[in-house]
């Protein structure tokens, strides 16, 4: 194998409780990913032992502080491989979005060396090198639809995946996700919450999904009260009498959910007719991906 083509996929969280901030500094979470069919792709290419990595599509550093650059050079230290890659990365996915990005290329990156190379990793030992990466890099080696405990590493239940169109509004805002853990940190109110534990039931037993009911995120307050640009999304979805919709992440993205293509369409059309500071993607939820 000279070459191959991996998809780094979007997520979004359904549901994203802080519980506490820990002793290490990390925070304690519990969440519920999906991925979704938005997606960056990688194009791997056999070299001789260096690793090359170049962008396509956004203003990125290529060199050794990028996440894929670091996620190939871990797999080489950890293996012993002596290989090289030439790496394309073309990106699809919005930076500072809340939708994974970063970690999902990293993600990527791991399956794609694990095959050019043929390292023959198995999945613990995957899953154990994008512990070393970021959070959420173990999800995005599986995707699909997963709760997940810890720092967002520990995936705890692998669920059936709800089939959802995914409609995803994007401002033209970047949010840090340091500065919105330290917001959270100096919050003295909680929002109440739905239990989680109800959601990831209904989920195994493929119950309807009940939208608004279940969809929970520590962050949303904290960032709308901070960027109008979230309100004025979420007042759009409101006036279309959209109900099922959340922050995803520490964002700056919503998501919405439907099954109805027309409303998704409907959603997408007044965005790109009356918002043209909001970027507009209708994706799908989509199951785990083979290794």
């Amino acid at each position: 194998m000279l070459s191959l083509v991996e998809k780094a996929y979007a997520k979004v969280n359904f549901f994203l409780e802080i519980m506490r901030k820990r002793p290490d500094g990390y925070h304690e979470i519990r969440t519920i990913f999906q991925a979704i069919s938005l997606a960056d792709e990688l194009i791997f290419y056999k070299s001789q032992n260096e690793i090359s990595l170049v962008c396509q599509g956004a203003d990125l550093s290529c060199k050794e502080d990028n996440i894929v650059y670091r996620a190939a050079q871990l797999v080489k230290n950890k293996t012993g491989c002596n290989k090289g890659v030439s790496i394309i990365l073309n990106k699809k996915i919005p930076l500072a979005a809340g939708l994974g990005g970063g970690s999902s290329d990293a993600a990527a990156t791991l399956r794609g060396l694990n095959k050019l190379w043929q390292l023959n990793l198995t999945l613990p030992e995957l899953l154990e090198l994008g512990g070393n990466l970021g959070s959420d890099v173990p999800f995005f080696i599986v995707g699909g639809t997963v709760y997940a405990e810890g720092r967002g590493e520990k995936l705890v239940s692998f669920l059936p995946t709800p089939d959802f169109l995914v409609v995803i509004l994007k401002p033209e805002i970047f949010i840090s996700t340091e500065w919105a853990y330290k917001q959270w940190d100096s919050e003295k109110i909680r929002m109440e919450k739905p239990e989680i534990e109800g959601f990831v039931e209904n989920l195994k037993k493929s119950v309807p999904f009940l939208g608004r009911n279940f969809l929970f995120n520590s962050f949303e307050s904290i960032v709308e009260n901070n960027y109008a640009e979230i309100k004025t999304i979420k007042e759009i979805l409101r006036k279309m009498e959209i109900r099922d919709y959340l922050l995803s992440g520490s964002g700056s993205s919503v998501f919405s959910l439907t099954e109805d293509l027309k409303l998704a369409e409907e959603i997408r059309d007044n965005i790109e007719k009356n918002h043209k500071d909001i970027q507009c993607f209708i994706t799908r939820t989509i199951k785990s991906y083979d290794l």
